[in-house]
């Protein structure tokens, strides 16, 4: 007879032997299976003890069925795992996002309307940007950045309350959002005010330090404390300066870097506003020269943030250097790729200037505003996700290489994507589906897609973390 075995290695035994004769289990270990064929003639010696025998058959049964539950098991988990990946929303701070109430949707309060009858000129509250933002079920926005809306000066005034009557007024419209108080029908409800995670105002970069810090005064005043606690950085636009001598004029003067310098005193973000197709790539140059001379000599913490935007860096470029924000890619032509002299010669020029402001400490980049220079989209027929990464991919290379998803955020520049998209609810989705696109085809980690979301927002403009 031959000698007792101890269960454990008779259930090995049976557990090999099952993977032996099933196909559909050979995720075994390879040594485990290549030992099978020499147990054949240990089990032959064994199997002579007939009460050991039934009880291997009888083991052999269980653990089959074992077994075959591990498989089922392992692909209900498979299959949960999909459904879970399928449902999963990705959490987004939009970082660039403009308001406005319908009684101020008027050339009086925007001279800029006057050119967009129709389109621009009506409400567009936050209701109406949760109804676009919803209309992107796998996307779930916690909240957004306003960035001014270019309200009208009267630089005729002397007082602040009067020349800067309003930025003003579009600070007491974000007071009683943030505070729940509409006046009449404004298009938000009470709640809204907690989707506000920043907002970056108008403020005079061009009046030194002592007219910057009056206005902030007043400002602070119209906003009241909760309000003017969500301000994280001003914005003042360059782009629409066209002679390039007024602009360098302006950038480089006494007035305009002090206020960057030590008005901002490393507490604020400059949003910068250049337009590097209309207006010209040497905008891009100048606002180089800008963060240069606003950094120079001071420690990393008193540097000024600069925000660019995507479609800026080739035409909206006008942030300073405390923690500068490029909008809109700085708004570069993206109709086509570049194929003339002119247009390479131009592309070229705008490679080097991204190059620059890479070197920079403290300098963002937005994904945003694309749709502004690739031409207008008809509701019916928007162009495919494809196409516009196509359209984007010579001047998203750059900002991979040079920024990375570290130092990039999204952003959707809504409503004014309606503009050069196929506008109604489509606008935004398509913007960010393009997007998701983008950070596809380069791969990006998980890590760097929640940076590009939301995570370098949070860190550009000090935000309250955000949590899942």
């Amino acid at each position: 007879m031959a000698s007792p075995v101890a269960f454990p290695e008779v259930v090995r035994i049976g557990m090999l032997i099952c993977m032996k004769g099933r196909s559909t289990l050979h995720r075994a270990r390879v040594e485990d299976v290549d030992q099978i064929a020499k147990l054949d003639s240990y089990l032959e010696k064994i199997l002579s003890a007939k009460l050991l025998k039934k009880l291997i058959v009888r083991s052999f049964n269980f653990l089959s069925i074992i077994t075959q539950s591990f498989v089922l098991l392992k692909h209900i988990q498979v299959f949960s795992s999909t459904i879970m990946s399928a449902s999963k929303k990705q959490l987004i701070v939009d970082s660039h996002i403009h308001l406005w109430p319908l009684s101020d949707a008027n050339a009086e309060n925007h001279a800029w309307m006057s050119s967009v009858p129709g389109l621009l000129n009506k409400q567009h509250s936050v209701s109406d940007y949760l109804v676009a933002a919803s209309s992107d079920p796998a996307s779930d926005v916690c909240g957004f950045i306003f960035i001014e809306v270019d309200r009208n000066l009267d630089a005729s005034a002397s007082r602040v309350e009067d020349w800067a009557w309003g930025p003003l007024k579009e600070l007491r419209f974000l007071r009683r959002l943030v505070e729940g108080k509409p006046e009449g029908e404004e298009g938000f409800e009470e709640g809204h005010g907690r989707l506000v995670k920043g907002i970056v105002a108008w403020a005079p970069i061009d009046r030194g330090v002592e007219g910057f810090r009056r206005f902030l005064e007043i400002g602070e005043r119209e906003a009241g404390a909760e309000t003017w606690n969500r301000v994280k950085g001003f914005r003042f636009l360059l782009q629409g300066i066209k002679d390039k001598e007024e602009f360098k004029a302006l950038t480089n003067s006494r007035e305009f870097i002090d206020v960057l310098r030590g008005g901002f005193g490393g507490r604020w973000v400059f949003d910068v506003g250049v337009d590097a197709r209309q207006g010209g790539v040497w905008q891009l140059d100048g606002v180089v020269d800008t963060v240069r001379r606003v950094h120079e000599g001071l420690p990393k913490v008193d540097k000024v943030t600069f925000v660019l935007s995507m479609y800026l860096i080739q035409d909206e470029i006008n942030k300073s250097a405390n923690d500068a924000i490029l909008d809109h890619l700085c708004k570069p032509d993206m109709q086509q790729h570049p194929t003339t002299l002119e247009q390479k010669k131009n592309f070229e020029r705008w490679e080097a200037a991204i190059e620059q402001f890479s070197r920079f400490e403290k300098v963002y980049m937005k994904l945003s505003g694309g749709f502004s220079e690739m031409g207008k989209q008809q509701v019916e027929n928007p162009m495919p996700v494809a196409e516009i990464v196509k359209r984007m991919k010579p001047w998203i290379d750059i900002l991979i290489k040079h920024f990375t998803p570290q130092r990039i955020m999204f952003g959707s520049d809504w409503p004014v994507c309606n503009v050069g998209g196929p506008g109604g609810v489509l606008s935004w989705k398509l913007w960010k589906n393009a997007v998701a696109a983008v950070i596809k085809e380069y791969g990006l980690s998980s890590e760097e897609e929640d940076r590009i979301w939301f995570g370098t927002a949070v860190e550009a403009y000090k935000l309250d973390p955000i949590t899942r």
